[in-house]
């Protein structure tokens, strides 16, 4: 009998990529966004653990000026909803998480910024 659980886990393992970076990791996962791009996430050592985040780039790519109020509120609205903090100073989704909960966190993010890319 097939393994579908390790099949699955093994065939995301196999297509994410995870960069070492001055201050943490980048990690390019196997979702594509809206535009057809790699989604990334940026995990970084904090004081207690790690801050999962999207570094403000979905923000960025669906507005650069952050001039619509109505799309910033609804991204807002959408991360706190998921379970992560939202900056709106920078635009940046994020969550600090224990070093146990890092897997679900990235994938989790990365699955919102799919879902939120299909905003613009």
């Amino acid at each position: 009998m097939i393994d579908l659980k390790k099949a699955v886990g093994q065939w995301v393992s196999d297509q994410t990529t995870v960069i070492p970076t001055n201050y943490g990791y980048e990690v390019a996962t196997h979702e594509i966004d809206a535009q057809g791009d790699t989604v990334y996430v940026w995990v970084e050592s904090v004081e207690d653990g790690w801050l999962v985040s999207d570094d403000g780039r979905l923000l960025f790519k669906l507005d650069p000026s952050i001039e619509d109020e109505e799309l910033v509120e609804t991204v807002e609205f959408a991360a706190i909803g998921a379970g992560y903090e939202f900056s709106q100073a920078s635009g940046m989704i994020s969550v600090k998480v224990s070093a146990d909960q890092l897997g679900q966190a990235i994938m989790r993010l990365a699955m919102l910024q799919v879902a939120l890319s299909y905003l613009g």
